[in-house]
């Protein structure tokens, strides 16, 4: 049985497109009552929203839990500078943003439940550019998060932010 849903609306209404066509998207592949699984997932149904897609892998308990860049959108890795595939949360993020980062993480791990968030980029010498994130959860089992995959826009700068979700196949 999937946990108790967090206590936050997500406003998918005033955001961009993109975050309701992927909850949609993931709501699509999950059986009921299941969240869907990283296996499930097509590129080619995500293909416009790769660059803006970070995978990040769950290992270990709730007390002992890590968490470990999978993939990093191609967007995403030239805005940050740098791409973190195979490094951990903590090694990558900035000490001031972390505690935040890890909270949002292990919320997601912890319910099976999307949550949305907005500041600056996490990373060294990138805090100026403004960001906002939906952090979904994936299970292979339907029920224990074992990846979370966080669609990241710009909405503060158009130029960094534009796309248009995809068109799912039949």
């Amino acid at each position: 049985m999937i946990p108790k849903p967090v206590e936050q609306t997500i406003p998918y209404a005033s955001l961009h497109p993109r975050y309701a066509w992927m909850r949609d998207y993931l709501a699509g592949l999950a059986p009921p009552g299941q969240l869907p699984s990283r296996r499930k997932l097509d590129p080619l149904d995500l293909r416009v929203l790769l660059p803006f897609i970070v995978l990040v892998d769950v290992h270990g308990p709730k007390d002992d839990r890590e968490f470990r860049y999978r993939l990093m959108g191609s967007h995403h890795v030239d805005l940050i500078g740098h791409n973190f595939t195979g490094v951990t949360i903590t090694d990558a993020t900035s000490p001031q943003l972390l505690a935040r980062v890890l909270r949002n993480m292990n919320l997601v791990a912890d319910t099976g439940q999307a949550f949305y968030d907005r500041f600056a980029l996490p990373f060294r010498d990138r805090e100026f550019i403004d960001s906002e994130r939906v952090y979904f959860p994936l299970a292979e089992d339907g029920y224990t998060v074992d990846v979370i995959l966080v669609l990241n826009g710009y909405p503060d700068n158009p130029e960094l932010d534009r796309v248009l979700p995809p068109i799912r196949r039949a």
